[in-house]
């Protein structure tokens, strides 16, 4: 049997969300980094992050000021754990997530893949920064 298309590696191109007002924003930044993987044996692990995150003043791990925190986690997405496919959708039981909501949630999404282009879209709004948007994010294979 052929490897399913989402399987592998794949670098983040766009980061976008859609309001109820068709307006788009960008909660990343127009030049975000991170991507996903997506394994054969059933495995996705995804990081995204804002380009030109400012550096911690130190380098310890699990250090920095209370500001420092806030934004690092507020300038990255993280999640990942065992996926599933089905009709056109990935289903992912999150075992981890930056997000501690999202630990032990099930997420849809609904995909497609173009060649080297992965789409990954939610298929009902999300909250975000109060309100709900669709989201989509693109990727080129690595």
């Amino acid at each position: 049997m052929a490897e399913h298309p989402i399987v592998g590696a794949w670098r983040l191109v766009s980061f976008a969300f859609t309001g109820e007002a068709a307006q788009v924003s960008y909660p990343l930044g127009e030049s975000p980094g991170g991507g996903v993987i997506f394994t054969a044996d059933g495995h996705m692990s995804l990081d995204f992050m804002a380009g030109g995150r400012p550096a911690f003043a130190a380098d310890d791990i699990l250090g920095g000021t209370p500001e420092e925190l806030a934004a690092a986690a507020g300038s990255f997405v993280a999640f990942g754990g065992p996926y599933r496919i089905e009709d056109g959708a990935v289903f992912i039981d999150v075992k981890h997530s930056l997000h501690p909501n999202w630990t032990g949630q099930a997420h849809k999404r609904l995909f497609q893949v173009s060649g080297d282009r992965l789409s990954l879209r939610t298929p009902e709004p999300i909250l975000l920064q109060g309100k709900r948007h669709s989201g989509e994010a693109t990727f080129e294979r690595l």
